[in-house]
């Protein structure tokens, strides 16, 4: 397969992206539509980092993988709303723990 945009693709076929050496695609919708009856994988064999001005979750929920679901850089506060519930500030818009 040759190395061509993937905006350049004809988008109304199936289509496969294997063999592509660039380290990136570049979308000019800037969408990637994962379809499947069972559900769409798309699997990164690394980190991912997500550098955006704001991230949206647009799902029904989040379901933890058999390692686990880890958020880091969430800190404690002494919110005095109970131990460990998640508290979200209107304000600043962080989500922090409670302490206590």
């Amino acid at each position: 397969m040759d190395n061509i945009p993937f905006e350049s693709m004809d988008h109304s076929e199936t289509i496969s992206v294997e063999g592509l050496s660039d380290n990136k695609i570049t979308l000019g919708t800037n969408t990637i539509n994962l379809t499947s009856g069972g559900g769409a994988i798309l699997e990164v064999n690394t980190t991912i980092e997500a550098v955006a001005g704001a991230i949206k979750l647009n799902a029904s929920g989040i379901e933890a993988h058999s390692s686990g679901l880890f958020c880091s850089n969430v800190r404690g506060v002494a919110h005095g709303i109970g131990a460990g519930i998640m508290h979200y500030n209107t304000g600043t818009n962080e989500i922090t723990y409670s302490t206590n």
